[in-house]
């Protein structure tokens, strides 16, 4: 776990430990709202941790970005689900 919340804070350009709750909670709500979509995968993905990263910058804090950020993250959550590269069985992280 720690190895994907040091990626993640470097994706949010973060370089201190203060957040790590509100990020680790942000990572568990994108993955369940991912698999409620049917998209299974794992942050070693970088397709699955882009959808994580597009979330988090999405609802993490309060910038200018919010809006284009949850499109593209919907955007993406679409696209995967379509593939069918990402609807097997849950995987461990």
């Amino acid at each position: 776990m720690n190895e994907h919340l040091e990626k993640l804070r470097k994706r949010l350009r973060i370089s201190y430990d203060t957040f790590d709750d509100e990020i680790t909670g942000l990572m568990e709500a994108c993955k369940k709202d991912l698999e409620q979509s049917g998209i299974y995968g794992d942050l070693s993905d970088p397709l699955y941790l882009q959808a994580v990263v597009l979330y988090e910058k999405a609802f993490f804090g309060d910038n200018e970005d919010m809006e284009k950020m949850e499109k593209a993250y919907q955007s993406l959550k679409t696209s995967m689900a379509l593939s069918g590269d990402y609807n097997g069985q849950k995987q461990s992280d």
